[in-house]
């Protein structure tokens, strides 16, 4: 019996560990880029649905009248896809300055914290160059940890 509870906290843990690695490393789940994301989603999947022919079936046309048709068709086409492209040109835009700030905003607390900790100015740069190599530091284990939960689910 105690094999078996401790067989199972083991593989809870790893699970935990896995399930945090994997919301850590996708994209999705990133506060900022995850609803950017969606939305061009939402934007491709309205897109996919237009149709770049306006043919009715069992209807018979004559040649003068289907070129008339698909000329009227082709322009409504063309201002969807310009209103698609400037849509996700402002949407991919606003979520990477938002990111953009998030990150800085980030950089700036962590300088703060180290300056309040009592570091001569001269030593915030350092302190930051070792925070940051910590923080790869935990970002590739974070990976390997990564790796270990998609081998295991295999």
């Amino acid at each position: 019996k105690a094999f078996r509870l401790w067989r199972r906290a083991i593989t809870m843990r790893k699970m935990r560990e896995g399930k945090a690695a994997l919301g850590e490393s996708l994209f999705c789940l990133h506060p900022v880029l995850g609803p950017a994301i969606l939305r061009v989603r939402k934007a491709c999947l309205e897109l996919s649905a237009m149709r770049l022919h306006c043919l009715q079936p069992g209807v018979i046309y004559s040649l003068d009248e289907m070129v008339a048709r698909h000329a009227n068709h082709c322009v409504e086409v063309a201002q969807v896809l310009d209103a698609f492209s400037r849509g996700l040109l402002s949407t991919t835009q606003s979520s990477c300055r938002r990111a953009v700030e998030v990150m800085e905003d980030l950089l700036l607390a962590s300088k703060e914290r180290t300056a309040a900790a009592g570091a001569p100015a001269g030593h915030v740069a350092a302190a930051t160059s070792v925070s940051q190599a910590v923080a790869h530091a935990s970002k590739l284990a974070r990976q390997a940890e990564f790796g270990f939960a998609v081998n295991a689910a295999r």
